[in-house]
């Protein structure tokens, strides 16, 4: 059980991104600018859209104090919270939000690893950081049932409207000097995700017409998108449509099959795909449409 100090306690905010931004919509909703000290920004990096001047934006129309993070930022509020961040943060009563339901897929992009996944919930959770990253007692843990396909933007928006549930807790707590219940994970329930490069987000088409759609959707906006190589080029996929199939005599998986108004249709270990949104990695421009079959799709 995490005690607080004093009534209408304030709280430093590491901000990030867009669940970053979802806490200020909580402190907007909840009226609770008074209960924030001041807010250090980061950039989110290799994302379609970077937060950072809306996050500036937000917390200047509140009123609160923001500023660029620098390293070794030293936090003057009894508390922090952290939502969206990776870096470590010297604090003695540090709370975070990571967006799984701990103690599973503790580490790194678990949202993309529980879409991977195809888990039938989805969630965050509210902890009180311990020296062990993501190992900390649990304030509180919310999820949203989910259906597939599903694309990782529709499940992050989700993911932000639990971040603002859970800050909207914190700093009702925080407010009225409540005294704030935890519970300490189960350790042999804990999983762990791992941390993706560049290669993690490769097309095996030698899955299923099914699990390349997921995918797709599950490692798509706001990140680079699945990747292939494209005779010799490298492409990102951002959709496809899953198809009927057909008997092939010699499959070859990552061979386009047909063409559907410009759009290829892939062979895949199982079924096929029709590819509708594709980009030159380099150009970032689409090649849509494709005008001949002769293409092979390969990792």
């Amino acid at each position: 059980m995490v005690e607080l100090v004093s009534a209408g306690a304030k709280i430093d905010l590491y901000l990030r991104g867009l669940k970053g931004l979802s806490i200020l919509d909580a402190v907007e909703i909840g009226n609770f600018a008074n209960c924030i000290n001041q807010i250090f920004v980061d950039r989110e990096i290799n994302t379609s859209r970077d937060y950072s001047e809306d996050i500036f934006a937000a917390a200047e129309k509140l009123n609160i104090k923001v500023s660029w993070w620098k390293k070794h930022s030293q936090t003057y509020a009894p508390y922090s919270l952290a939502a969206g961040w990776q870096f470590l943060i010297k604090a003695e009563n540090l709370f975070v939000i990571h967006d799984s339901l701990l103690p599973r897929y503790r580490g790194f992009n678990p949202l993309v690893s529980m879409l991977l996944n195809e888990e039938p919930r989805i969630g965050a959770t509210l902890i009180f950081a311990s020296a062990e990253v993501d190992k900390g007692p649990i304030v509180k843990a919310i999820a949203t049932n989910i259906e597939y396909p599903i694309k990782l933007e529709s499940a992050l928006v989700k993911i932000c409207e639990i971040y603002r549930e859970l800050a909207l807790f914190l700093f009702s707590k925080l407010s009225v000097k409540e005294k704030i219940d935890t519970f300490e994970q189960i350790e042999t329930d804990a999983s762990y995700s791992l941390w993706r490069d560049d290669l993690d987000y490769r097309i095996n088409w030698k899955m299923s017409s099914k699990k390349i759609q997921n995918f797709i959707n599950s490692v798509g906006m706001p990140y680079s998108g699945a990747s292939s190589i494209l005779n010799g080029k490298e492409v990102r996929i951002f959709d496809c449509e899953i198809v009927k199939d057909c008997k092939i005599e010699n499959r070859s998986e990552g061979k386009i099959f047909s063409l559907i108004e410009g759009m290829p249709v892939v062979v895949c270990g199982q079924g096929l795909v029709k590819i509708t949104s594709i980009f030159d990695a380099s150009t970032k421009a689409s090649i849509l449409p494709m005008k001949t079959l002769k293409g092979r799709f390969s990792c």
